[in-house]
C-alpha cells in the first residue's frame, strides 16, 4: 500500500475516492506491486483462521538469536535496505542499523542446520518491524477501500492484519523481488498455505525537459 494507505500504482488522490480498484498484473501466476520508491509504502499481510480452526497467532517478537520463530514468516529472496548479509545478532530487529537479509531461493526451512539457522534470523528480523491489527479490527486497520474508507482487504473472512512502514533502512531494491509468506496459528498451532507477491521497484522517470 502507498504510504497515505491507499493502493500502490495509483499515482492521484482520487485512487482513494470512488474510482474503480485497479486490475492486478499476474505474471507467472504472481501478483505484481510497481512502484517507482522502494521507501514511501506499508507492507500488509492479511490473515483468517481455517474454519473451526485456531485464532491466527500474534507472536512477532521471540527470542532474537534462537531458534523460535515469529508467527509471521515473511522473507524475501532479495536483501531489503543493506542486508546484504546477516548482521550481529545483537543488531537484530535494530531498525535504525540496517535491513533484512535474503532468503534465496525462497524456502523456510533448510535440511542443513546453518542456513535453517539463518532464515530464522531473517525471519525474526523481517516479523519484528510489523504490528498487528485485530482481532475483527472493525476500522482498526491499514488498508482503505476505493472510497477511502478503512476496510480490512477481505472483510467477510479476515481478523487481522500484519502492518509495516517502509523506510530507507528496510526498503525494496531495484528490479524485481520475491515476497513469500506463512502464518502460524496462536500457541505453535499449525501453518497456514504459502503465498507470493513481485514487489517491482521500477526506475524513477526522467523529468521532461
Amino acid at each position: 500500500m502507498r504510504a497515505d494507505t491507499c493502493p500502490l500504482g495509483c499515482v492521484a488522490d482520487s485512487c482513494c475516492s470512488g474510482t474503480p480498484t485497479r486490475t492486478p498484473k499476474i505474471e507467472n501466476g504472481l501478483q505484481v506491486i510497481e512502484s517507482t520508491d522502494p521507501r514511501v509504502g506499508i507492507l500488509v499481510v492479511e490473515a483468517f483462521p481455517k474454519p473451526g480452526g485456531p485464532a491466527v497467532g500474534t507472536s512477532l517478537n521471540p527470542a532474537l538469536g534462537t531458534s523460535d520463530r515469529p508467527d509471521l514468516w515473511i522473507e524475501t529472496d532479495r536483501p531489503r535496505g543493506n542486508g546484504s548479509t546477516f548482521p550481529p545478532l545483537s543488531n537484530l530487529c535494530d531498525i535504525g542499523i540496517g535491513g533484512i537479509a535474503a532468503v534465496s531461493p525462497p524456502r523456510f526451512t533448510d535440511p542443513d542446520p546453518t542456513p535453517n539457522q539463518n532464515i530464522t534470523y531473517a525471519l525474526q528480523d523481517a516479523a519484528c518491524r510489523f504490528f498487528v491489527k485485530g482481532p475483527n479490527p472493525g476500522t482498526d486497520v491499514c488498508t482503505r477501500d476505493a472510497a477511502g474508507n478503512l476496510t480490512l482487504l477481505a472483510p467477510s473472512v479476515s481478523t487481522h492484519q500484519f502492518c509495516s512502514v517502509l523506510s530507507s533502512k528496510d526498503g525494496f531494491p531495484s528490479g524485481d523481488t520475491t515476497v513469500t509468506v506463512q502464518l502460524r496459528a496462536a500457541n505453535n498451532g499449525p501453518l497456514g498455505p504459502t503465498a507470493q507477491i513481485i514487489v517491482r521497484i521500477l526506475p524513477t522517470p526522467t523529468p521532461s525537459q
